[in-house]
């Protein structure tokens, strides 16, 4: 009987395992350094340990290379064509970021490393058979062949979220005849 119960147990785990699914991507770092701090605090000789704190990338510089995020894809021959990131400011969508239908988006391998960045320029010469791992796509209002930001557009949206809702008319409403 209890041989029995641990078998119909394992079935049900086994069962439950398959049809299990994990994210395609994760956020896997970002930099919350300001623009005029280092890594760690201190200044450019030493972070505030004494030490000298540094990214691999950009090394010990202020601002730590300044606004970007990295993903890792986790899905093998993933297609991010047409993907929309969204990105949120305190708690309100602030802007979207698309990926386009380039072929570079169409057939990522799970290891992949993507760095969205505002101010290092686009390296997309991804070549994993070679051992080029990373994408960097630089963010920026210019669509290129790769990436777009995608700003809201909508004239009557006035609280930022991208929807027009009674939200956009209440703030609307409070302002009428003033």
């Amino acid at each position: 009987m209890r041989l029995t119960a641990m078998r119909v147990a394992l079935a049900a785990m086994l069962a439950l395992a398959a049809s299990v699914h994990g994210a395609d991507v994760i956020l896997n770092e970002y930099n919350a350094v300001s623009g005029t701090n280092f890594l760690n605090g201190g200044d450019a000789a030493a972070d505030k340990d004494g030490g000298r704190a540094s990214d691999s990338y950009f090394g010990r510089v202020e601002g730590n290379g300044g606004d970007w995020f990295e993903l890792v894809v986790i899905t093998d021959h993933l297609d991010m064509r047409q993907w929309h990131l969204d990105i949120y400011n305190n708690g309100s969508l602030d802007e979207t970021l698309d990926l386009t239908d380039d072929p570079l988006w169409s057939d990522l391998r799970s290891g992949t490393i993507i760095t969205i960045s505002e101010d290092v320029p686009s390296d997309t010469s991804y070549d994993p058979a070679a051992g080029d791992w990373w994408i960097n796509v630089q963010a920026h209002d210019d669509i290129n062949e790769a990436f777009s930001i995608i700003q809201c557009p909508l004239a009557a949206d006035l609280t930022g979220d991208c929807i027009v809702n009674f939200f956009d008319l209440a703030l609307m409403a409070s302002s009428w005849l003033q």
